[in-house]
């Protein structure tokens, strides 16, 4: 399996413990520093990974669906562009968008690890896929 296989595994890995609520997997799959930084309408936030993990127990997932659109490796960094789509209630609110994903993996010991998220919604054109 090749580097570029093993982090689109690991990405499909990823949306499967985040279902799960797992985690146990998910303190392997991320790393101390992650942080999700997200571009909304609203603005920017900006989430360290102790706040993401407190907030995933809230999230009840309806629809969670996602392609790896691309993998790039340089060495033991990886960067990972993904596109899905979500439907969940989240702090009392549903939220129901499609997104694209940047994930940035290092590796160390122990394997592949997520440092840094960026996720951003967006319309997909009348017609596509995504629609």
């Amino acid at each position: 399996m090749t580097d570029s296989d093993e982090i689109e595994a690991l990405e499909h890995r990823f949306a499967e413990v985040i279902l799960a609520k797992d985690m146990a997997q998910l303190e392997t799959l991320l790393a101390p520093e992650y942080r999700l930084v997200g571009v909304r309408s609203t603005g920017t936030s900006d989430m360290p990974r102790d706040a993401w993990l407190a907030a995933l127990p809230g999230m009840v997932f309806h629809r969670f669906e996602l392609s790896v659109a691309s993998v790039e490796v340089f060495g033991d960094t990886a960067l990972a562009a993904v596109q899905g789509s979500w439907a969940l209630d989240f702090n009392g609110r549903r939220i129901d968008e499609s997104f694209y994903v940047t994930d940035i993996w290092v590796r160390r010991e122990g394997g592949w690890r997520i440092v840094r998220r960026h996720s951003s919604p967006y319309q997909p054109a009348a017609g596509s896929p995504a629609s």
